[in-house]
């Protein structure tokens, strides 16, 4: 028997939905996963699948996001690099040779208006909803590090990813749980912790129920299917190697608000391309005004531009 879990609703981020709703039946134990969204002209259905359940795809989507950012290969013809200030000023030029307003990018840059998140566009349950006018830029990178360092620092992310970025506990785990192996991969190379890598994951697994449960964690405990003691190092171990880690939150689970609105206004578009090929024409025509064949490096589609202007 297969599950298929599906979304329809006003998240700002469907995948995140979805996922929640594959993490609930994970029970199952199905033998394979995968997710399928509206992509582009050059992969109309974007899929990701693995073999297993939604733990092996998120490990998969870690590697192989589902959203595509081309705003950074955009920049790379544009500029030497890649830099906040930079960015900006192309952001501005957009603004200008749109025609519009400067003063709402001008106050989300400078830090007197937050950049609003899906959540705060959605909420009409308030006297004061957020609204976006034009020219306000989102978030202007969707790169997102944090690290950990201490007890407090992962109870602080974990509940991150799980309130703010809607994402089910399973989730979150695998999220930390893999640059955490690469820390405690290095380190056993490099002779610096002694304790078998199964039993530090062991004891990170043990640490991240107990921050969900409210609970300290319980002392390790023997493995009575082997009959072996757990290292009683393996928890201090954990904490060296947590010191070093650095979690990386994934542009696939971003919530800005704008950018998740050029989410959907691209799925909205892509579904219509089919049976109304004037929309096509007409971004064609745009994109020849703003970037003529003969400045191009190659063959492009309106997709970056839109994410530039999004970002």
């Amino acid at each position: 028997m297969c599950g298929i879990v599906a979304y329809f609703g006003g998240a700002g981020n469907n995948l995140t939905r979805v996922m929640t709703g594959m993490s609930a039946i994970i029970y199952r134990a199905p033998d394979s996963t995968g997710v399928a969204i509206f992509g582009d002209n050059s992969e109309p259905i974007r899929t990701r699948k693995a073999v297993g359940s939604v733990e092996q795809l998120i490990e998969e989507l870690l590697g192989n996001g589902i959203y595509r950012n081309d705003d950074h290969q955009l920049m790379s013809v544009w500029t030497d690099g890649l830099n906040r200030e930079k960015l900006l000023d192309l952001q501005l030029r957009l603004i200008n040779f749109e025609g519009l307003s400067q003063n709402s990018f001008e106050t989300a840059v400078n830090g007197n208006a937050p950049y609003p998140t899906i959540d705060d566009l959605v909420d009409l349950n308030t006297d004061t909803p957020a609204r976006l006018l034009p020219g306000q830029p989102g978030r202007p990178f969707t790169r997102d590090v944090q690290a950990v360092g201490s007890r407090r620092r992962l109870s602080r992310l974990i509940l991150r990813l799980i309130r703010e970025n809607d994402l089910a506990p399973v989730v979150a785990r695998e999220i930390i749980r893999k640059p955490l192996i690469l820390v405690i991969d290095t380190k056993l190379a490099q002779g610096a912790i002694q304790s078998d890598k199964t039993e530090i994951l062991n004891c990170f697994d043990r640490v991240f129920e107990s921050i969900l449960s409210g609970k300290k964690a319980a002392k390790p405990l023997p493995d009575h299917r082997k009959q072996i003691p757990a290292n009683p190092q393996a928890n201090k171990a954990l904490w060296l190697c947590l010191q070093d880690t650095l979690v990386e939150i994934p542009a696939d689970y971003d919530r800005d608000g704008v950018g998740c609105l050029f989410r959907l206004l691209d799925a909205a578009l892509l579904t219509r391309l089919t049976d109304r090929p004037e929309l096509l024409e007409a971004l064609e025509q745009i994109l020849m005004v703003a970037w003529p064949l003969h400045e191009r490096p190659g063959p492009v589609n309106g997709k970056p531009c839109i994410w530039l202007k999004r970002g």
